[in-house]
């Protein structure tokens, strides 16, 4: 990142103690990317209406504290079974609208899971177990704001909602990977996020 976020230590997170995660690794690689995106941790608050819910309050919000502010409401029930691996999700999500200016709706959203996914082979590697938890974050987080959209609510059970639709966005984490391969194969890894950015815009349209 190249915006200071206030000491990782001030914010006390709960151990990864999942109880029945639907992918360990995932919880791990979630948590580990979270960090590697904002260093000096977050603030966090207990509902929606405390934290900066909009774009231009992120933002307003960063500006003035130095790090992100991230509602910890409704993190229960998800892939994680661990309320806190999903708050960090959050905020590695979040640093990425932060950092890219990227729109709350649909075209914002698909932007910064794009660039998500291009982080996550970045660090891991293309390969099938990343290309499984690329699938697992597109479901969770574009595929139930689609649902939202679509419906007008969120499904009542998210960890199921994201595991039955993850099959779905195969082709999606596949279109990355392969993008991220070239990339990769050419020395020209740097650019990993751009390339996601532009991708989604394609499949999107303007994330702005």
């Amino acid at each position: 990142m190249d915006r200071l976020f206030a000491d990782f230590t001030a914010v006390d997170h709960a151990p990864l103690n999942p109880a029945n995660p639907v992918d360990t690794g995932w919880n791990v690689a979630v948590r580990h990317l979270a960090d590697k995106t904002c260093p000096r941790g977050w603030d966090e608050f207990p509902t929606f209406a405390e934290a900066p819910t909009t774009l231009a309050d992120l933002t307003a919000y960063a500006h003035k504290h130095g790090r992100l502010g991230i509602a910890t409401e409704d993190s229960d029930g998800t892939i994680f079974d661990c309320a806190d691996t999903n708050v960090h999700l959050r905020a590695w999500h979040d640093s990425v609208h932060f950092r890219y200016q990227l729109a709350f709706n649909v075209a914002g959203e698909a932007a910064a899971v794009y660039v998500q996914a291009a982080q996550v082979y970045r660090v891991y590697g293309v390969n099938e177990r990343s290309i499984k938890w690329v699938q697992l974050l597109l479901a969770d987080i574009l595929g139930l704001v689609l649902h939202n959209k679509m419906t007008g609510k969120y499904p009542k059970n998210k960890r199921a909602g994201t595991v039955n639709a993850a099959p779905r966005w195969r082709s999606v984490a596949e279109n990355i990977g392969l993008a991220m391969t070239v990339l990769f194969a050419e020395g020209k890894g740097s650019n990993h996020e751009l390339i996601a950015l532009d991708m989604a815009k394609a499949d999107w349209g303007s994330p702005l």
